[in-house]
């Protein structure tokens, strides 16, 4: 299941004509990969968060029908990304510390390269994290199976804005 959440600009109401449905020949995205420092990991839930903080840049200039929720008497020039703080959740199954020492990855605050792969037989969509930084690390059992409920950071690298990297195929 994919829940987004948008927050920001809307335009006023207008009727239109319902489209004809017409369901897709080609199978859904589904997960078909996913790793952490290059070990395949099994994961039952992935929750990627950017965080984003959202102002709304006034402008009495621009188009009437272009307005928030936040300010309904103002005309809405755009709306700017001034800050984030991107983090990821996900659930993977425990593993033998010689494969993957999650624990001591924790304590020892080390970044780690996360990428999760999707496809629907046709597309592809890669979502990379090159520098993840745990935040927390507790275990669980799911359905008799060991895990560990995973909070991690989306660090950026050197080269810049890249804490998440998504490239479709």
């Amino acid at each position: 299941m994919l829940d987004v959440e948008y927050q920001g600009l809307f335009k006023a109401i207008a009727d239109d004509a319902v489209p004809a449905y017409a369901p897709e020949a080609s199978s859904p995205m589904r997960l078909i990969g996913f790793t952490m420092n290059a070990v395949a990991k099994k994961i039952q839930s992935l929750s990627i968060n950017l965080n984003n903080v959202l102002a709304i840049r006034p402008d009495p200039n621009a188009s009437a029908d272009l307005r928030s929720n936040a300010m309904p008497e103002t005309e809405i020039g755009h709306i700017q990304v001034t800050d984030n703080d991107p983090t990821i959740s996900i659930n993977p199954e425990a593993e033998l510390v010689a494969t993957y020492a999650a624990d001591a990855l924790r304590r020892a605050r080390t970044e780690h390269a996360i990428e999760a792969v999707f496809s629907d037989g046709t597309d592809t969509i890669t979502i990379a994290m090159p520098k993840v930084q745990s935040k927390g690390l507790v275990q669980e059992e799911r359905e008799g199976i060991l895990a560990h409920a995973y909070e991690g950071q989306l660090n950026h690298t050197a080269t810049g804005d890249d804490a998440l990297v998504i490239t479709v195929t």
